[in-house]
């Protein structure tokens, strides 16, 4: 094998004439009323949520506990860009072992800063359809939700209207409200 070495001329000119790059300082860039998107500064007012709750729910008739489990999707739309107040919006699937099986849809003022382990404050009323007991209902749910980074405590008293009965719950939850951290 023949290996050939090749290298510059010690001294010998540029032959391209070309020089040395200068180095451009780094900048900051503040946004100065509305541009375009490609440099804007990140918008946080609108931000998707996913909340899965385990607790029991008992019925104020007849003083029955059960197991319940939420599962829910939405979305936190706060009133401006570094707001800590705005609008909760979940919808989702709520299960009480052996009663119900209930569709959830809700939207409600929220508290909630921008901060990994701020305090955050819910009052969210919902409708809520679905079979309880077998029979098909209708009703609400006022869940108030109180919390601290990502776990929360709920406690809500929900009223489902059957053909038979007005079925009365006080609900208490340990809840994990997850903000999935995208933007619009």
């Amino acid at each position: 094998m023949l290996f050939v070495l090749v290298a510059p001329r010690i001294g010998a000119a540029d032959p391209l004439g070309l020089t040395e790059p200068e180095i451009v300082p780094a900048r900051a860039i503040s946004e100065d009323g509305d541009g375009p998107t490609y440099y804007r500064l990140r918008s946080n007012t609108v931000s998707y949520l996913s909340r899965s709750a385990l607790g029991g729910a008992t019925r104020l008739g007849d003083g029955t506990t059960s197991f319940t489990l939420d599962l829910q999707m939405g979305s936190v739309v706060r009133f401006g860009r570094e707001a800590t107040t705005g609008l909760w919006f979940e919808g989702g699937y709520s299960y009480v072992h052996g009663h119900e099986h209930l569709a959830v849809l809700g939207v409600g003022p929220m508290y909630r800063p921008n901060a990994l382990f701020g305090k955050s404050l819910a009052l969210v009323p919902h409708a809520v359809l679905g079979h309880v007991d077998g029979r098909l209902g209708a009703g609400v749910r006022t869940s108030v939700v109180l919390g601290v980074g990502p776990i929360a405590f709920e406690l809500a008293h929900q009223v489902v209207v059957t053909d038979r009965e007005h079925v009365h719950e006080v609900r208490m939850l340990l809840t994990f409200p997850f903000d999935a951290g995208a933007t619009l």
